[in-house]
C-alpha cells in the first residue's frame, strides 16, 4: 500500500511497525513510500483439558462438591495460551527483523510492554525508535505511520543559527 507522500516515507531506512495485543500481533515494513503487512500472529484457542464425565464427591448421605474431571480454570488456560504465543512472537521477530540498518516502531499495550520487550533480541531492542501504548491492533496501517510521522515532525530540530541550519542541511545530504 502506498504512503501518502505528506507522510514519512522510510527513504533511507526501511521501518519495521508491530502492532501487539495479549494475544495477536502484526508486523508491517514500510519502504520507500510503501507499508505492507508481512506477517500476522495470533494465538490459538488453548485446548480444553475437560474429559467427559462428572465427578461428585458424596459424604454423610449429601453431595458435597461435583464437577467436571480434571477442568482447568479458565485463568490456566488464558495464560497458557499467552505464553505460547508470546513465544512465537519471539520467533516470529527474529526472523524477520535480521536486517541492523531497520528502524523498528512497536506499539503496545502498557501491562504487555515489559513482556514484550523481553522477547525481543537485543539488536532489535536497541533499534526500537518509539514506543506507543495502547491496543493498535485494529489500527489502519496508514493510522499508524501518520502517528509516527507526527512523532518525528514534532521532534524536529530548526535551528536559529544560519551556520547551524547549514550543517544540519549537508547532513541530511550525506544520508
Amino acid at each position: 500500500m502506498q504512503i501518502p507522500s505528506e507522510l514519512h516515507q522510510f527513504e533511507h531506512h526501511a521501518g519495521y511497525i508491530i502492532a501487539t495485543g495479549k494475544q495477536e500481533a502484526i508486523i508491517y515494513r514500510a519502504f520507500q513510500g510503501v507499508i505492507e503487512e508481512i506477517d500476522r500472529l495470533e494465538a490459538e484457542a488453548p485446548p480444553t483439558d475437560r474429559k467427559p464425565g462428572v465427578v461428585k464427591m458424596r459424604g454423610q448421605g449429601r453431595e458435597i462438591h461435583s464437577g467436571v474431571a480434571l477442568e482447568q480454570p479458565q485463568g490456566k488456560q488464558e495464560m497458557k495460551a499467552v505464553r505460547n504465543f508470546l513465544k512465537d512472537f519471539s520467533e516470529e521477530v527474529k526472523k524477520e527483523l535480521s536486517w541492523e540498518e531497520e528502524e523498528v516502531y512497536l506499539f503496545v499495550p502498557d501491562y504487555m510492554e515489559n513482556a514484550v520487550l523481553e522477547l525481543i533480541p537485543e539488536n532489535t531492542r536497541s533499534r526500537i525508535r518509539q514506543i506507543y501504548h495502547g491496543n493498535h491492533l485494529k489500527d489502519h496501517p496508514l493510522d499508524l505511520v501518520r502517528r509516527i510521522d507526527k512523532d518525528l515532525k514534532d521532534k524536529k530540530v530548526t535551528p536559529t543559527d544560519p551556520e547551524a541550519a547549514k550543517i544540519l542541511k549537508r547532513g541530511e545530504k550525506d544520508q
